[in-house]
C-alpha cells in the first residue's frame, strides 16, 4: 500500500483554494466585525451627537475596529502557522485536519494501544473511548493559540492491517484559525500512536491536503 501520487499542478490548484477559502474567511468576519462595531458606536453617539454624525463616525469606527482586530488575528495566526509548516512539512489553512494511519496487527489490541498514547499527550485533558464502535473522542486545553479541539479517531479492521482515521478540528464551530493547533495535534496523535504501535510497520495517510 502506498501513498497516492498528487499531481503536482493539482497540489498547487489545491493549495490556492484553501489560501482563498482562509482569505474569504478573514474577509466575511472583517465585515461582519465592521457592521457590528459600527452599529454599537454609532448607537453611542447618536445619543450625544445626533444621527448624522453618529452614522459617520459608526462606520469609522467600525472599520478601524474590525481591521485592528482582523489584522491582527492574521498575522497572530500565520506567525504559529508558519511555525508549524515549518517543523512538519506540511502547509495547510483548513482548521480542520484529517489523517489516516494503517498498522499491521489486531483492533482490539491497537485501539487500547492509541488510548494508552492519547493519554501520553500533555494538551488533552479529557479521553472518552468506545470499545464497541472502536471510536476514541478527545478534548484538548485551552491555549494562548486555541479556545481548544476535539479529536476524533475511529479503528477499523482491514484483513491484517488496522486503519486509524484521526480528524482534530475547533470546539468553536465558528472558528476562523487556529494558529496551525490542528495540524500539530493530528501530527503528534500519529507519529506518537505508531511508535506505540510499531512504527516500522504503519504508513500515515494525509488525507485532506495536498
Amino acid at each position: 500500500m502506498g501513498v497516492p501520487e498528487v499531481p503536482f499542478v493539482k497540489r498547487k490548484l489545491i493549495t490556492g483554494i484553501k489560501q482563498m477559502k482562509y482569505i474569504a474567511n478573514l474577509f466575511i468576519f472583517f465585515v461582519l466585525a465592521a457592521i457590528v462595531w459600527g452599529f454599537i458606536v454609532g448607537s453611542i453617539l447618536a445619543l450625544i451627537f445626533g444621527i448624522s454624525k453618529a452614522l459617520l463616525y459608526g462606520i469609522g469606527a467600525g472599520f478601524i475596529f474590525a481591521f485592528i482586530i482582523t489584522a491582527g488575528g492574521a498575522l497572530y495566526d500565520l506567525y504559529f502557522r508558519r511555525l508549524v509548516f515549518s517543523k512538519y512539512g506540511i502547509k495547510s489553512f483548513d482548521v480542520t485536519q484529517y489523517r489516516e494511519i494503517n498498522i499491521i496487527g489486531d483492533v482490539d489490541d491497537i485501539y487500547q494501544r492509541s488510548i494508552n498514547a492519547l493519554k501520553l499527550i500533555p494538551d488533552i485533558e479529557g479521553v472518552s473511548p468506545n470499545f464497541r464502535a472502536k471510536t476514541i473522542i478527545a478534548n484538548t486545553k485551552k491555549s494562548i493559540r486555541t479556545f481548544g479541539e476535539i479529536i476524533e479517531l475511529k479503528l477499523f479492521q482491514e484483513d491484517n492491517d488496522v486503519s486509524i482515521r484521526v480528524c482534530s478540528k475547533p470546539k468553536r464551530k465558528t472558528a476562523i484559525i487556529d494558529c496551525g493547533k490542528n495540524i500539530e495535534n493530528v501530527e503528534i496523535i500519529c507519529k506518537l500512536i505508531s511508535v506505540r504501535t510499531g512504527i516500522q510497520n504503519s504508513l500515515i495517510l494525509l488525507i485532506n491536503i495536498a
